[in-house]
């Protein structure tokens, strides 16, 4: 058998041990059912040894500001410390200087371990920024394709209008994201939705040039 294929073997079985230590068997149960294949999670058969994630670091933690440290730790990428400040009370809605919340960095950040770990422990799908921009809208704008089908699976809402009147599908239409375009409408967006100017995501993709996209809608 492929050494790399058995260290990635070994580290999956680590992981599921910490989950489980952590969130318990019901949880633990619910991330396996849950996981939605991302690109972190597709290379780890590929990690050498030498890539192993070293023992938790928690040398940045802040004592008695875990909502602080939460957001810390996903801007640090850090998953194991997620893990321990959720079993230790941290507040997944709290928000970073801005409005953003732990989810909306996750969801920017593109890993979608993260972003399960904060979903599954309360995270709000439909928190948002000041220009009303959720996570959903952040991973769209992002093309985080597996992010954005992992919120929706768990119930973002696919037709969620920001201060500026777009939707995830007439941005996915802007940046000629066909994949995630094709995603939304899996997921119910309308693309009769139009933006302050009155286009659709249809005449968004067609103004842009973006033709992908647009023989998609």
């Amino acid at each position: 058998m492929d050494k790399r294929i058995v260290i990635g073997k070994i580290a999956g079985w680590v992981t599921g041990l910490l989950m489980g230590a952590l969130l318990g068997p019901m949880a633990e149960a619910q991330i396996v059912s849950d996981t939605v294949p991302s690109e972190s999670a597709r290379d780890t058969v590929m990690m050498p040894v030498e890539m192993v994630p070293p023992a938790l670091d928690t040398s940045y933690f802040r004592p008695g500001e875990d909502d602080w440290n939460l957001v810390e730790s996903v801007l640090k990428n850090q998953p194991e410390a997620i893990l321990l400040l959720l079993k230790r009370g941290a507040n997944p809605n709290a928000k970073a200087e801005g409005g953003m919340t732990a989810l909306m960095f996750a969801a920017e950040s593109g890993d979608t371990l993260m972003v399960q770990l904060l979903v599954l422990n309360g995270a709000d799908l439909e928190a948002t920024i000041s220009e009303g921009t959720t996570p959903l809208l952040i991973a769209v704008l992002n093309g985080h394709f597996h992010v954005a089908h992992y919120l929706l699976k768990k119930g973002a809402n696919p037709d969620h209008i920001d201060d500026y009147k777009n939707s995830a599908l007439i941005y996915a239409a802007a940046v000629n994201d066909y994949e995630i375009a094709d995603l939304l409408l899996f997921y119910g967006a309308s693309d009769t939705i139009r933006d302050k100017d009155g286009n659709t995501a249809l005449m968004t993709a067609v103004y842009f040039g973006n033709l992908e996209c647009a023989d998609v809608l």
